[in-house]
């Protein structure tokens, strides 16, 4: 008869792994998960509230891209696990044979109890393929716990052999066979999502809370956990607690106001809106007592609800960074309103000083083809933690355009009004006619008639690029300020080159389409960061002298410098020992979780982040 953990426990041995290779820019920290859970808006709760057992997962899918990382194939479900454990019979096998085994009980009574079964676990759907070797797969547990693999097939072995209970394979005790009712195959009664083989032997041990971190089974590939070497299949986890229970989800609390936060589900607002900032003026009146809505992850790590937006980078990955204020520059600026899902953070490190840029960039509304000006931030931490800069301005991103077909000949601007005629003529008087100074280039497609961007880069549209919108206290020999923001999978265009405010955007790849070679729907996650000799310090910041301290204080635009705080008058900092620095090059991430950024090739497209289990939609 089988029984789980909490009936007669198994051999808590560690199973034995090949040696992690070393982690690469992408993969996610060891020190992520905690980070993360300690800067929660809830951290503080009491009782203390027990959050979801994974925090972060990633699989390293491709053999011949070692180090690229990623969700896509792999999906989490609290409590999504619909595995019963089946009676054994004398032959280590169910009970006269696979389909005619006994059911142990459901609701915990009779023989078995409630110890011995999956119903209600944890589930991590993973692929059968990938990167050989340990650390294949790597989870952030945020406590300890019991771990199932979950080997496709009931049988192990290429001669299908059966083991009994309790046999050890590579510190792995085989827990029994599993079975899935039919009408429970799937996650939460949706037929399409997380479906699971009927049977499954399944072998189990504990794990600390920390990083776990697995290889794959079988031939396939080479390099399985040892073991497992002949499982003729992969394998998914199924997660209990650490004494064989099934998880408890998380207690809905107060702050919620009666709003619930299910995994798999969107957030409520009353949680998304919790993760805010004070302001840290004391001496600035105008925005005494506000919070500012500020970065959060894409699932909430506590409830693993999905919030629909990203917001790149978290600041967190930086020791020492306070939180952006989203929405402080725009309020300065005539209490304009810029769109929460806009802020997108870029983290980076360049010798011995870490960055963390904020610009107010999406590609959902058209708004922002009629925006000139949006919010730019620019922080520098030394490693120490301390505040080396910390500016923020309404930054110019000139005019918009776009490229039709003959792109290599021309381009054509977006008639957006009189306000933008002055740039747009300085632009034309440029003699390579080339859009080099303050631009947003936009996809423009023109239905039933010839778009203008070539019909062999529909449905998805060009990279829709931003340059631009530095300028304060930076400066670069480029006419453009030396940034470029890339966004290679844009969510919407312009349906005509008059693009007003009010139409309908063009809707660019908006779901998966192979035939047509979309296997990732544009969420506006895919974005690069690029830098042309910027220099960046206090020597950069225009009017200032040796009266002016550390600290002063500017309008929205930072065009001119400001006697002290009050309505329209915006912090600004540069450390006068810091003797500045100059940054350079293209960087990207594929890190999903905290979004580092790291230096890759200028010709590089492959940075780009992950709607991790569908938790970014199309208004990002």
């Amino acid at each position: 008869m089988l029984l789980l953990v909490a009936a007669v426990g198994f051999l808590l041995a560690t199973a034995a792994t090949a040696a992690d290779p070393p982690l690469s820019p992408s993969d996610v920290p060891a020190s992520w998960g905690p980070t993360l859970l300690a800067a929660h808006p809830l951290a503080g709760a009491s009782p203390p509230l027990v959050p979801v057992l994974v925090t972060w997962y990633q699989v390293h899918p491709s053999s011949d891209w070692p180090s690229r990382v990623g969700q896509s194939h792999a999906a989490y479900a609290p409590g999504g696990g619909y595995a019963h454990t089946l009676v054994e019979g004398p032959d280590g096998g169910p009970g006269g044979g696979p389909g005619n085994g006994d059911w142990l009980p459901i609701n915990g009574t009779g023989e078995g109890g409630s110890a011995a079964r999956f119903h209600g676990w944890d589930l991590l759907k993973l692929p059968g393929y990938g990167r050989a070797g340990g650390g294949w797969l790597r989870a952030g547990l945020s406590r300890a716990a019991t771990v199932c693999m979950a080997v496709g097939g009931y049988r192990i072995g290429w001669n299908g052999d059966w083991e009994p209970p309790g046999a050890v394979r590579g510190g792995w005790t085989r827990a029994g066979v599993t079975a899935v009712p039919p009408g429970e195959r799937s996650r939460w009664g949706d037929s399409t999502m997380m479906v699971l083989p009927p049977l499954a032997s399944v072998y189990c041990r504990q794990a600390p809370a920390g990083v776990l971190s697995l290889g794959m089974v079988g031939a396939r590939g080479g390099g399985a956990m040892p073991g497992f070497e002949d499982a003729p299949g992969g394998y998914d986890l199924l997660l209990g607690e650490a004494d064989g229970s099934a998880p408890v989800p998380p207690r809905q609390v107060d702050e919620l106001r009666g709003e619930v936060a299910l995994p798999g589900k969107p957030c409520p607002r009353t949680l998304h809106d919790l993760w805010a900032v004070p302001s840290t003026d004391k001496t600035d009146g105008d925005t005494a007592g506000r919070m500012w809505a500020t970065w959060h992850p894409q699932l909430d790590p506590i409830y693993y609800c999905s919030f629909g937006h990203e917001h790149g980078s978290a600041p967190a990955r930086i020791p020492g960074l306070a939180p952006p204020p989203f929405g402080l520059v725009a309020w300065k600026n005539g209490r304009e309103d810029e769109s929460h899902i806009g802020f997108k953070g870029y983290a980076f490190h360049v010798n011995g000083v870490y960055y963390y840029l904020t610009v107010h960039i999406d590609t959902t509304s058209l708004r922002r083809v009629h925006t000139r000006t949006h919010t730019v931030s620019l922080a520098a931490v030394d490693e120490q933690g301390a505040t080396l800069l910390d500016v923020r301005c309404k930054g110019d991103f000139g005019f918009s355009f776009t490229l039709p077909s003959d792109f290599m000949y021309n381009f054509r601007f977006l008639a957006l009004g009189a306000d933008e005629e002055a740039i747009q003529a300085a632009a034309e008087a440029d003699p390579a006619r080339q859009p080099i100074h303050h631009s947003r280039r936009i996809n423009v497609v023109v239905p039933g008639g010839d778009p203008a961007i070539d019909e062999a880069d529909l449905p998805v549209g060009r990279y829709e690029e931003w340059q631009g919108g530095l300028g304060y206290c930076t400066s670069s020999p480029d006419s453009n300020a030396g940034m470029t923001i890339d966004i290679k999978d844009p969510i919407t265009g312009c349906r005509s080159l008059s693009c007003p405010a009010a139409e309908v955007p063009a809707e660019l790849a908006p779901t998966a389409d192979v035939p047509r070679n979309i296997f990732v729907p544009s969420r506006g996650l895919r974005r690069d960061l690029i830098l042309n000799a910027v220099t960046v310090g206090r020597g950069s910041c225009p009017n200032l002298d040796g009266t002016i301290a550390n600290t002063w204080y500017t309008d929205a635009a930072c065009s001119r410098v400001l006697s002290g705080p009050g309505p329209g008058a915006v912090r600004q900092m540069a450390a006068a020992a810091w003797a500045g620095a100059t940054l350079d090059g293209k960087y990207g991430s594929a890190d999903s979780w905290s979004g580092w950024y790291s230096p890759m090739e200028r010709s590089s497209s492959d940075g780009g982040f992950e709607a991790v289990d569908g938790a970014v939609g199309r208004k990002n």
